[in-house]
């Protein structure tokens, strides 16, 4: 099972996400679950900004060694599950990449939740922690699933 969440510039939400997957996959015991992430409108090799790195902390994960990377056709076809902060970011996704078709969702739908996650870039600790908090309530539901269907979210 291959999961890639997908933002803008995969510098805060997307990486955010990624993260906190695998540390809960971790801390449950799952194995055999991929866990990635990228941008629509990335530029390869850029850091996750501060402010989201004290976030991240905040929760128990060093996010340091994180580099955004653009979403290719590649990464689109080779995962299994493709979830989107923003709908704009699903409709990019599927009209760029034919391959995602049946594969994009928006990922405060595994909350329970409709709309959009918010972009904390430059918003300051308080609009991350917000962003996290949104974030970590979905990788919830995404872990639940995982557990239930084996492996398939």
């Amino acid at each position: 099972m291959k999961i890639l969440f997908v933002c803008t510039g995969n510098m805060c939400r997307s990486p955010s996400a990624e993260l906190l997957l695998k540390k809960r996959l971790k801390e449950e015991g799952i194995s055999g679950v991929e866990v990635s992430s990228a941008g629509v409108g990335a530029d390869d090799g850029r850091p996750c900004p501060e402010d989201t790195l004290e976030a991240l902390n905040r929760r128990g994960v060093d996010g340091r060694s994180h580099r955004s990377r653009m979403l290719t056709a590649e990464v689109v076809r080779t995962s299994d599950l493709i979830l989107a902060m923003t709908e704009a970011h699903q409709t990019v996704v599927e009209i760029r990449f034919p391959a995602a078709a049946g594969k994009v969702d928006l990922l405060k739908s595994y909350a329970g939740r409709c709309g959009d996650v918010d972009d904390p870039f430059d918003g300051g600790s308080e609009a991350q922690d917000m962003c996290l908090a949104e974030i970590a309530e979905a990788v919830e539901g995404i872990l639940r699933k995982v557990k239930n269907d084996g492996g398939d979210a």
